[in-house]
């Protein structure tokens, strides 16, 4: 059934494109805000130090995880861009579009099923 095939597209439907792109970049800012901190501490004494030591380590691996987060959602936004363009359907949202390609699916399962029926 082709429901089934294109699952994924339910599962698109119920999540924001937009509250995930929101999300990456309040992540961008509190990442800001804790270099500021480190920049602060490094001059606060040995205590300082060991938090700027510490907010290093964090700020190293979290911008490499936070870079491929902004990659992966740009990648998203473009896959999308791409498939709202091909069906015609620019000017909607992608919870718009997929909800409509997933009630497309259902739809056609129906009546599939209505034919077979006879």
């Amino acid at each position: 059934m082709l429901e089934e095939e294109l699952e994924a597209v339910g599962e698109a439907a119920r999540h924001s494109l937009e509250a995930v792109v929101q999300a990456i970049e309040n992540l961008e800012k509190g990442m800001t805000l804790i270099a500021n901190e480190k920049a602060v501490a490094e001059d606060d004494g040995e205590r300082g130090l060991v938090f700027a030591a510490q907010a290093d380590i964090f700020l190293t691996d979290g911008n490499e995880k936070r870079q491929k987060l902004t990659d992966q959602a740009k990648e998203a936004t473009s896959a999308f861009e791409q498939l709202a363009d091909y069906i015609g359907e620019k000017s909607r949202t992608p919870e718009d579009v997929f909800g409509v390609l997933w009630e497309f699916a259902r739809t056609y399962d129906e009546a599939l099923v209505r034919v077979r029926r006879g």
